[in-house]
């Protein structure tokens, strides 16, 4: 999209290169001749803008909208449009702050277990019913020395509560049907 003022430009280059009228020149570019004719009104007080400025240096995390509020009780008399504006073309908008990330360690491989439970590792797996189709699932829980399961639970759910009942089952079983 082209603003009037890049239109008004085309059609006074119109005019000059290719000899056209500017009834013709405004007419080819989709431009009123009034909007050809027009004069920006706009004139910015320097005072106000270095006001501005100061406020915005000393109250650098505050955004235009709590700058405008403070300029008004100050009495300075802007519509926030005019303030915004102006707020943008001294390039004054807030720095977004970059979120700090954590540092990346190196990890360090968990060393093998060297006797019977002395770590487990637990997943889910899961399938579903031939006829129904619904889905269903299994907590594995395996004995990472010797590879051995140590404990299925299938149910259609497994809430986190029951996991944990089941890990404590586990752990409470007699030595000799676990490898305590």
């Amino acid at each position: 999209m082209v603003g009037p003022a890049a239109k008004r430009d085309a059609v006074s280059y119109a005019e000059t290169q290719f000899e056209l009228s500017e009834r013709r020149a405004c007419r080819l570019l989709s431009l009123s001749r009034t909007g050809k004719r027009h004069k920006r009104k706009r004139v910015d007080d320097p005072l106000l803008i270095e006001r501005i400025k100061e406020l915005a240096t000393r109250r650098s995390r505050w955004g235009y909208r709590q700058l405008h509020r403070l300029a008004t009780r100050e009495g300075l008399q802007m519509n926030q449009k005019k303030f915004r504006r102006i707020y943008r073309e001294q390039k004054l908008s807030i720095k977004l702050r970059k979120k700090s990330r954590l540092r990346t360690q190196v990890r360090v491989p968990m060393p093998p277990p060297k006797t019977v439970n002395e770590r487990w590792s637990m997943d889910f797996v899961s399938d579903q019913l031939g006829p129904s189709g619904r889905r269903f699932r299994v907590l594995t829980v395996i004995d990472e020395f010797t590879r051995e399961n140590v404990a299925l639970f299938a149910d259609f759910s497994i809430p986190g509560l029951r996991v944990t009942r089941v890990l404590d089952e586990i752990r409470e079983t007699p030595k000799d049907n676990c490898h305590r």
